[in-house]
């Protein structure tokens, strides 16, 4: 695990199988959450709506604690 951003204008993240592996994204404004790339928009898992624009920078979750299955 990677805990440096990246940045959209480098790279997005890999999709497999219609979808990214979820990912903590942080907007122009500094707003973080998590989300997933789909190949054309990125997707809020929280709600599963779509954010189009504004995502700046990208890393990798960190792995769950001991004992937690994901």
């Amino acid at each position: 695990m990677s805990d440096e951003w990246i940045s959209v204008k480098d790279r997005l993240p890999e999709v497999n199988e219609g979808k990214s592996d979820v990912v903590l994204v942080v907007t122009e404004d500094w707003f973080m959450f998590c989300a997933y790339w789909n190949g054309d928009f990125w997707i809020i898992t929280a709600n599963g709506s779509y954010m189009p624009d504004g995502i700046t920078h990208w890393q990798l979750l960190p792995a769950p604690p001991p004992g937690v299955t994901q």
